[in-house]
């Protein structure tokens, strides 16, 4: 029998290993003498660690775990008797980080697989170092570009020095400087060439 198990003979219960003598009356109403060799068979154990990360589920037997802990399953072995097995099952954390970062209007910010234009908030999951998600939130941010004009006028024959430019022709003209920000500001020059005057 195996271990734990009760063996019933005649009006007796034996749950030992050993040779035992069992007396019962025959059918002629003689004694009939039985010889009993019982054997205990033992049952068996086995242990097995696992780990999950957190919101996974790991299925043992009919069982699906999402909690550290330790559980038994028994199962019947080889040798028709119980088997015990024993886990010690870790959950592993996922991971969370943030982050800041701020573009020009117009420019793009590279998040992942992700190519933002526009201000807000963003999430990308990536597999941190313990085999489990990380989550890294993006707070982004867009900087305006700034935009300013001015007029001027020059006498017919002089020149206008506008940044890298030397004008000498009425007109509208562009230069682009890096504003306090960092981004651009666009200045708009409106320039007039005054003809010269003659006298006779």
């Amino acid at each position: 029998i195996c271990q734990g198990q009760t063996f019933v003979c005649g009006n007796q219960n034996f749950n030992s290993a050993g040779v035992y003598t069992v007396v019962l009356q025959a059918s002629n109403s003689c004694d009939s003498i039985i010889t009993l060799t019982l054997d205990i068979i033992p049952n068996t154990s086995s242990s097995l660690s696992a780990s999950i990360c957190q919101g996974q589920t790991y299925a043992f037997g009919s069982q699906n775990l999402t909690a550290a802990g330790t559980y038994n399953r028994t199962v019947t072995a080889a040798n028709g008797c119980d088997s015990v097995i024993t886990l010690t099952l870790s959950v592993r954390p996922n991971r969370s980080s943030s982050l800041s970062a701020s573009i020009c209007l117009g420019q793009t910010y590279t998040f992942g697989a992700q190519s933002l234009t526009s201000a807000g908030t963003y999430n990308r999951t990536v597999t941190a170092a313990n085999g489990c998600d990380s989550v890294i939130t993006l707070t982004l941010s867009v900087q305006p570009n700034s935009s300013s004009s001015l007029s001027a006028s020059i006498c017919q024959g002089q020149t206008y020095t506008f940044g890298s430019q030397t004008l000498n022709t009425s007109g509208t003209y562009t230069r682009t400087i890096p504003a306090a920000n960092g981004c651009d500001s666009v200045i708009s020059l409106n320039l007039s060439v005054l003809p010269n005057s003659t006298s006779s």
